[in-house]
């Protein structure tokens, strides 16, 4: 009876760990406290955010060529007092990563830690988030972002995209194609 015990609680451990949803990976190295102001159980509409996925030329000497780059973007602006005095109109937040192989993870991780201890802006605001899918890794490499609002000091961007790749099943996630197509939000 014991060892029938044992093989269930050891077989229920192993099915939750190959059973965990991917997530924004959190590397707290160098800014211990970027995600602090980031409530990522705070989740805006997700019938707002819509993504887009298209090829890019970027090519950097000494660095591998990324496969496309990936945006998310809210379709309908949000007001934010300090958008709307600059630029006269309504703020929407976006994020973008340019998608890697998985085999360029050392050159991510250096990208994204490099980012982090360079910017000019305060966390949440800094950039350089990344997270792996299947063989693939989406690393946001703009320097600060446009997630924050002003006036609420809430992140827009994160808790969204968090969500929707804690949604995919890995084990579906071959191709990038099946990747998009277990997004729980729509193409633009």
């Amino acid at each position: 009876m014991k060892r029938v015990f044992g093989t269930c609680i050891l077989l229920f451990f192993a099915i939750n760990l190959f059973a965990q949803a991917p997530r924004l990976i959190k590397d707290d190295k160098v800014f211990p406290d970027a995600y602090n102001k980031t409530n990522f159980n705070k989740i805006d509409t997700l019938a707002l955010w819509h993504y887009k996925f298209e090829g890019t030329n970027k090519k950097t000497p000494n660095s591998p060529v990324p496969v496309g780059l990936l945006t998310f973007w809210r379709i309908r602006p949000l007001y934010d007092t300090l958008y709307e005095k600059i630029y006269h109109h309504g703020w929407s937040p976006s994020i973008s990563y340019f998608v890697f192989n998985l085999s360029d993870s050392d050159y991510c991780k250096k990208t994204s830690l490099r980012i982090r201890m360079l910017a000019s802006c305060r966390p949440p605001a800094v950039g350089g988030d990344y997270f792996i899918l299947g063989k693939y890794i989406f690393l946001n490499e703009q320097v600060c972002l446009e997630c924050q609002q002003y006036d609420t000091g809430a992140d827009f961007c994160r808790p969204v995209i968090n969500f929707i790749i804690s949604k995919i099943d890995e084990r579906k996630a071959a191709t990038l194609d099946d990747i998009f197509k277990q997004f729980v939000i729509r193409k633009g």
